[in-house]
């Protein structure tokens, strides 16, 4: 099991990382096996349709390792297709207090996320990750 979210990246969709579930091979959970990951980027289900609709979350590690562009669901009305997802710490604010603004949650001990993956500053402020500007 995946250790929590801080709670400046928990977001409603963030409980379900957990129930992740692969449409191929629903919730068929084997030994743990490494995804096939780079420096910046890792596997991960990559939502287009339902409530978490341009969000990205990483798969859990115990999950069987599924092909890029299988399809996934989070079991709850989303569903996309696995794909490599840059990670980063990035938040840009899109409402609150911090909107148009984007801050590095990684100075806070954060770890890196897939980009789009929703975020927040626990002070009125949400957004999602955005890539690392300084690495484009």
């Amino acid at each position: 099991m995946s250790a929590p979210l801080p709670p400046f990246l928990r977001s409603p969709g963030a409980a379900l990382l957990a129930g992740l579930c692969l449409l191929a091979a629903p919730c068929h959970h084997a030994a743990a096996q490494t995804a096939a990951q780079t420096a910046a980027s890792i596997m991960a289900c990559q939502f287009t349709s339902g409530p978490l609709t341009g969000a990205a979350y990483p798969l859990p590690a115990d999950i069987t390792t599924p092909a890029l562009g299988a399809p996934c669901t989070d079991n709850a009305g989303s569903r996309g297709r696995i794909g490599l997802a840059q990670l980063t710490t990035i938040c840009g604010f899109t409402s609150g207090p911090m909107a148009g603004t984007r801050f590095d949650l990684g100075r806070y001990g954060a770890p890196e996320l897939p980009v789009g993956t929703p975020c927040t500053d626990n002070g009125g402020s949400t957004g999602t990750l955005i890539p690392n500007p300084d690495l484009q």
